[in-house]
């Protein structure tokens, strides 16, 4: 059995608005959200290598938005170390708004025909050292 593998890169302009749930002179907890906006910088797939009719696809650039909207939902946890430096740690969850497949009919073909609803949904990981410039 081959699964179909996906390789959908954005880069990001997220627009979100923080709230602090908890905060110290040298500590901030911070929820946050807001909406991004992606636009894609590399879409792939094995879609051709898994069919077995021999057939020119569309190119996955074709098959696939080159832009997506989402909903990022995190916390985010920054610690000052010193005056200049600080450090930070959050997780955030990001809901995708944007149908990944293209709205091109000619772009979908057999099973990929079949998905009418491909939201993207990724969690993540966030650590950082920080170094402020100004005071």
């Amino acid at each position: 059995m081959q699964i179909l593998k996906l390789e959908l890169n954005y880069f990001r302009i997220p627009f979100t608005i923080g709230y602090s749930i908890w905060r110290t002179t040298i500590s901030d907890l911070q929820i946050y959200s807001g909406i991004s906006f992606g636009l894609v910088a590399k879409r792939k797939d094995n879609y051709q290598d898994l069919i077995l009719e021999r057939i020119n696809l569309p190119t996955a650039e074709e098959r696939y938005r080159n832009h997506d909207w989402a909903v990022p939902l995190g916390i985010n946890y920054k610690r000052e170390l010193t005056s200049s430096f600080s450090f930070s740690i959050g997780v955030e969850f990001l809901f995708g708004l944007t149908n990944a497949f293209s709205e091109n009919a000619g772009s979908k073909f057999g099973v990929l025909s079949e998905f009418k609803n491909s939201k993207q949904r990724r969690l993540a990981l966030n650590t950082g050292f920080c170094y402020n410039i100004a005071d």
